[in-house]
């Protein structure tokens, strides 16, 4: 096994995620792989923004919704086939539904807990990856996307959600061990899920410790770390 992690600049746009796909291609090639995304580059930022413009009953934050639609619209329009096209940006569009009903209970409550601010937060990864998943599926590799919620687990300590580790590791190992056909993962970064269920992260830079985390728990025999 052998762990690869694309930053947020490396799936800016669909040139840059055509050189993720020629990169992993290779790798799947060499090894069972799995790939650990960032969201595009500055829509986490943006989505904090979002957020606290909400709290802010300031409207403002609707046009950010839809400027970000745009740009992922964009991006499958350019990297995925077309027959492929439609599918993803209904997945797509989906979640930004969801993202505008949080974004909209935010802004009537006018207040951004921290427990909103993880789940606005966290819609980013599940943009790119789920777009990356459908480029490499398109191409023929046995792919797998699976949400990271489901595997990397926090529990909070002292107001903090730290990771729980050897849940983690019992679930990568698990996901690994029991989808033998699947070539390819792909999952999100930055994200987990507490013993409730409810969305959690990992922090600023919380994609690379995501990856060191699948590593360590499939015993991977490299793990890398990518930037453009």
């Amino acid at each position: 096994m052998q762990v690869l992690k694309f930053g947020g600049s490396s799936v800016a746009n669909a040139d840059n995620m055509s050189k993720v796909v020629d990169i992993v291609t290779k790798a799947v090639d060499r090894d069972r792989t799995i790939l650990v995304a960032s969201a595009i580059s500055g829509c986490t930022d943006t989505l904090i923004k979002i957020g606290n413009l909400a709290a802010e009953r300031d409207e403002s934050y609707k046009e950010l919704i839809n400027s970000l639609q745009t740009r992922h619209h964009e991006i499958i329009r350019d990297l995925l086939p077309r027959e492929k096209q439609d599918d993803s940006k209904e997945v797509c569009d989906t979640l930004f539904d969801s993202l505008r009903s949080i974004a909209q209970g935010v802004c009537l409550l006018g207040e951004l807990s921290p427990a909103s601010l993880d789940a606005i937060q966290a819609f980013g990864e599940l943009w790119s990856t789920k777009i990356l998943a459908t480029k490499l599926a398109s191409i023929g590799i046995a792919t797998k996307w699976i949400d990271s919620r489901k595997i990397v687990r926090t529990i909070n300590k002292n107001g903090k959600n730290v990771v729980d580790i050897q849940k983690t590791y019992f679930r990568v190992n698990e996901m690994v061990e029991s989808n033998q056909i699947t070539q390819l993962f792909v999952l999100p970064g930055f994200i987990a899920s507490d013993k409730q269920g409810r969305t959690t992260t990992l922090g600023r830079g919380g994609s690379d410790y995501t990856a060191s985390l699948y590593a360590v728990g499939c015993k991977a025999r490299i793990l890398e770390i990518w930037t453009d």
